[in-house]
């Protein structure tokens, strides 16, 4: 196939193609917890050493260990998270990581809250306000925030910066549609040439 002059001086936009070794980090997952028997935090912080009893509203103990955090409430329900994957087995092995944790909090069921995961784009940036031209279920601010958020894979929400930098916040399945976003992203913005110099 022959080419023109003008199809060889025409400038092409940067694309990229789905990397092999995609890499994605979880920042922290959440889940919730509940022995279902009222419990005395003064107690608990005498025993948990270096835990942190916060007097106002909500009232909780605090205690780290590590990465991970256990915040307890005198109802007996509890929050437990940290930057590991996000199974129920794995949080369950996390907590019982926790030294003087009572067995009635490591045999308790665990339900995922939250969990919040993060990649980086390929390239050196991403035009943002390009990007917002695009009715891709989006919003953006930069004097508020600077990111864009995306909404269209409800209820996971996507905040995507000018470094290239993504931060997705879910619950149940987002492993799954993680590398789902990285694909669509790529997409997206390969057609939008909104790739860009992050300085």
């Amino acid at each position: 196939i022959s080419l023109s002059s003008e199809d060889e001086d025409e400038p092409q936009p940067v694309r990229y193609r789905r990397i092999p070794h995609f890499k994605f980090r979880f920042i922290n997952c959440c889940y919730q917890g509940n022995i279902k028997k009222r419990v005395n935090l003064s107690t608990l912080k005498s025993q948990w050493k270096g835990s942190i009893l916060k007097d106002t509203d909500p009232v909780m103990l605090i205690y780290k260990n590590g990465h991970n955090t256990l915040l307890m409430f005198a109802t007996g329900k509890f929050r437990f998270m940290g930057p590991f994957h996000p199974t129920t087995i794995n949080a369950k092995k996390q907590l019982a990581k926790l030294p003087h944790i009572p067995k009635i909090i490591k045999n308790a069921p665990l339900t995922i809250q939250t969990c919040t995961v993060t990649f980086k784009l390929p390239g050196r940036g991403v035009h943002l306000p390009r990007l917002r031209r695009d009715n891709y279920e989006i919003t953006f601010n930069k004097r508020e925030f600077p990111a864009i958020s995306m909404y269209r894979w409800a209820p996971m929400h996507v905040n995507i910066f000018y470094s290239g930098n993504v931060v997705v916040i879910g619950s149940k399945g987002i492993v799954s549609q993680v590398r789902k976003i990285y694909k669509s992203l790529l997409h997206y913005i390969n057609v939008n040439a909104c790739w860009c110099e992050y300085q």
